[in-house]
């Protein structure tokens, strides 16, 4: 991304807002976050894909299908070397959604910091940005699945500091 649109989307943003220092459970970096059906109770794991980014990001994509339906949500989870890198990283995600819906959630629900509408939810929880996105043509929202994924990050952070 250039550096004229990066100026743009943090000013639209609001970042220097947001970019400061994150909760105190966001000390210790994750690794290797993953999903299992154990956390999105009534979904099935579709498939996952792990690869590494530009600039050490490592990428878990992971596909799900709610049981008895066919709708489906995508779910990538970015691990950064930290929660600062992960802040920076989740301007290049909004760069990716940007829509006019893509605002700043303040509803508390799901992450340190949010954002999203009915269809993409984009959080930071330490060093992991996440993405949830509906996948199909009927609009299904993903909070409720966010906020399951928000939770599974943080059970693992937890097990981390034990």
């Amino acid at each position: 991304m250039d550096a004229t649109k990066r100026d743009w989307l943090k000013e639209r943003h609001r970042f220097t807002e947001w970019m400061g220092t994150p909760d105190a459970s966001s000390n210790r970096p994750l690794r290797k976050v993953a999903l299992d059906a154990a956390d999105l109770p009534g979904w099935s794991l579709d498939r996952v894909k792990r690869d590494s980014l530009t600039g050490g990001v490592e990428r878990n994509s992971s596909f799900w299908r709610r049981e008895g339906g066919g709708v489906a949500v995508r779910i990538d989870l970015y691990e950064c070397a930290s929660s600062a890198a992960a802040r920076e990283y989740l301007i290049d995600a909004l760069g990716e959604f940007e829509s006019g819906g893509m605002a700043r959630r303040t509803d508390g629900l799901f992450g340190e910091v949010s954002f999203g509408d009915d269809r993409v939810a984009l959080f930071i929880r330490a060093n992991v940005v996440a993405a949830v996105r509906n996948i199909e043509r009927a609009v299904v929202p993903v909070s409720p699945v966010a906020q399951a994924v928000d939770a599974a990050i943080v059970r693992q952070q937890l097990r981390g500091a034990e």
